[in-house]
């Protein structure tokens, strides 16, 4: 694998925040092609679209030291002309029985085999439009102490965001994660599943103030794992 892409995230003064949430997005032309592939990686977590259709989730479980990216065929995905890239990343900022996170970050890839046997490549870097995914809020607990921040999104911030350029942070082989390997186990796949019939529906509400208090990362910044005895 040559790595022409670099490590990539919306513009912050530090890439270490819990629970940190971007969106990146690219716009790009195809010639008349054969085959495609997305070669494709995250600290914590990606989610990719093409086209506005869902294509996978990951990465898959890695050690720092032997980070693991995915290799996706996209051809279904892509057409002649336009198409339109769209990746949701999250950087966990605390560990969990999965992830050892390091800091923020998201590597991509995209391989095109043109008709005429050319390779058309398009790498994630500065070209790239990134925006503070706000939807998904930042201050939320984790789910449990085997699992990452718990996921609250609030569809009323997802038409306010504001794109620029992304922030380059390392080239591929640079940076906390090393010796990128493809991912050895199958992809996540999902398939949809039609509801058997509509029971009910209603409106909650939780009157007062909460509050979610990361204690843990504010007296140990440098503590990554899901080790729920540190304390003082």
């Amino acid at each position: 694998m040559i790595w022409k892409a670099k490590w990539i995230w919306c513009q912050r003064r530090r890439y270490n925040q819990y629970n940190d949430a971007m969106v990146t997005q690219k716009q790009f032309r195809v010639p008349a092609f054969h085959k495609a592939e997305v070669h494709i990686t995250a600290d914590t977590f990606y989610r990719l679209y093409i086209n506005n259709v869902w294509v996978n989730d990951g990465p898959a479980r890695a050690w720092p030291e032997h980070y693991s990216y995915d290799s996706i065929d996209i051809t279904p995905y892509l057409k002649k002309g336009v198409n339109d890239v769209k990746i949701i990343a999250r950087y966990f900022g605390v560990g969990d029985f999965h992830h050892i996170p390091q800091q923020a970050g998201l590597l991509a890839q995209i391989e095109i085999m043109t008709a005429q046997g050319k390779v058309k490549t398009i790498p994630t870097d500065a070209a790239w439009q990134a925006a503070d995914y706000r939807p998904l809020l930042k201050n939320t607990p984790k789910a449990s102490i085997q699992m990452e921040p718990a996921e609250f999104y609030d569809a009323r911030k997802a038409e306010k965001l504001a794109f620029h350029k992304a922030a380059v942070l390392f080239s591929a082989e640079a940076g906390p994660w090393r010796d990128l390997t493809r991912r050895k186990v199958p992809l996540i796949n999902r398939k949809e599943v039609a509801f058997t019939r509509f029971l009910s529906a209603q409106a909650v509400d939780a009157p007062g103030d909460y509050w979610c208090l990361p204690f843990r990362n504010l007296l140990h910044p440098h503590r990554m794992e899901a080790n729920r005895y540190v304390h003082c």
